[in-house]
């Protein structure tokens, strides 16, 4: 079942809550479809367009999924705002609303892995660290979990893949100042989360 197509810029869908399910999305203009596990919390979707100064090569298609309780943002504009600072719990899939669509260079993988790697740390120098590239369901990911823990626990596991020539960002973020099952359970949550994802052709 698509939750999402390409002729809704913004939306914000309610979802019946349920287990644990296997759902699949319709990525913009048949770019593909992105199938993985959702979480049972996560029971509301929203797609929209996040729109960057310098016009549609910038911009943005993203589609997230979080917890009806916590505050929606949708972000916009190259310099935007989060003030929600220990009420995150989502999982955003993202790509440009550019889509030159090309064939994939399985070859660049580490250099491009390499580059990605230096821009995620330059803003993430406060949190301890991992990366590596691994296979997911026949396609390769870069994959990079960030930590730290103050007086807000912060988490966030991003994993990227490039599907006929596009990059495709998945990023799973938390911050609580409780330190719940929620909480530790998250980045085991988040990982298994990841290795569900299945990219294939629009049908």
């Amino acid at each position: 079942m698509a939750l999402m197509n390409s002729c809704v810029n913004s939306t914000v869908k309610q979802m019946a809550p349920n287990p644990p399910n296997r759902i699949r999305i319709e990525l913009i203009d048949s770019l593909g479809t992105v199938t993985f596990n959702k979480p049972d919390r996560y029971d509301t979707s929203i797609t929209w367009v996040h729109h960057s100064d310098c016009g549609k090569p910038c911009d943005e298609q993203k589609y997230r999924f979080q917890s009806k309780n916590n505050p929606i943002l949708k972000e916009s504009g190259w310099g935007w705002f989060d003030d929600r600072k220990d009420s995150i719990d989502q999982f955003t899939i993202s790509h440009s609303s550019y889509l030159p669509v090309q064939e994939d260079h399985i070859e660049k993988d580490s250099a491009n892995h390499k580059i990605i790697k230096q821009q995620l740390l330059y803003t993430r120098q406060a949190m301890s660290s991992f990366d590596t590239l691994i296979k997911i369901n026949n396609r390769m990911f870069s994959f990079f979990q960030f930590e730290s823990a103050d007086s807000v626990y912060r988490k966030e596991i991003i994993a990227i893949t490039t599907f006929r020539g596009i990059e495709i960002k998945f990023v799973c973020e938390f911050r609580s100042t409780r330190n719940d099952s929620t909480t530790r359970s998250f980045m085991n949550n988040s990982i298994s989360l990841i290795h569900s994802i299945v990219i294939g052709k629009s049908f």
